[in-house]
């Protein structure tokens, strides 16, 4: 009788440390999953967030794009490159200055582009500012507005832009 308590005890011990060890492996596992899916949740916040933006960046150039008193102008591309192009949007009412830039190629070499304005003829260009074209990127930019301005030009410039546009690396012009 004893032998049969011993062996019952043995029993229900063993039976107890074997549910043991398997609800501590469930827990872990579901340990693993709550840290996974919270790494995930991590992700798809960061990406919700970077989206977000994206589309707040594109609402504001859609509104950019279609105030009334847009003024646009095209830029064709020079006898080097004859496929380059890109479109100026001028507000003189807003006073803002819109460049799309997706007709241009790939920058090269650690280049950037940079927009020039001429006042007139035999005058100097000023800048209007460096961008970073990326191919596949949405490649719309906000620039410095000047007005009253009769050519403008785009060209590849160093990252830091240059006093003058390269003559050899002007892209489009208008």
């Amino acid at each position: 009788m004893k032998n049969i308590k011993y062996i019952l005890a043995l029993m229900i011990l063993t039976i107890s440390l074997l549910a043991n060890w398997y609800f501590y492996s469930q827990l872990q596992t579901t340990d693993k999953t709550i840290d996974d899916l919270k790494q995930d949740k991590q992700v798809i916040k960061q990406q919700y967030e970077l989206m977000r933006r994206d589309v707040q960046r594109i609402q504001e150039n859609f509104n950019a794009l279609k105030h009334p008193d847009n003024q646009s102008i095209a830029l064709k591309g020079t006898t080097q490159h004859p496929a380059a192009s890109a479109v100026i949007y001028r507000n003189p009412t807003t006073q803002k200055l819109y460049l799309d830039a997706n007709g241009l190629p790939n920058s090269m070499n650690g280049l950037q582009y940079q927009l020039w304005a001429r006042m007139a003829e035999g005058q100097p260009y000023k800048s209007l500012g460096v961008f970073n074209y990326q191919a596949d990127k949405d490649n719309f930019f906000h620039l410095k507005y000047i007005k009253d301005v009769a050519h403008f030009v785009v060209s590849l410039e160093k990252p830091t832009g240059s006093e003058q546009p390269t003559i050899g690396r002007i892209y489009v012009e208008k």
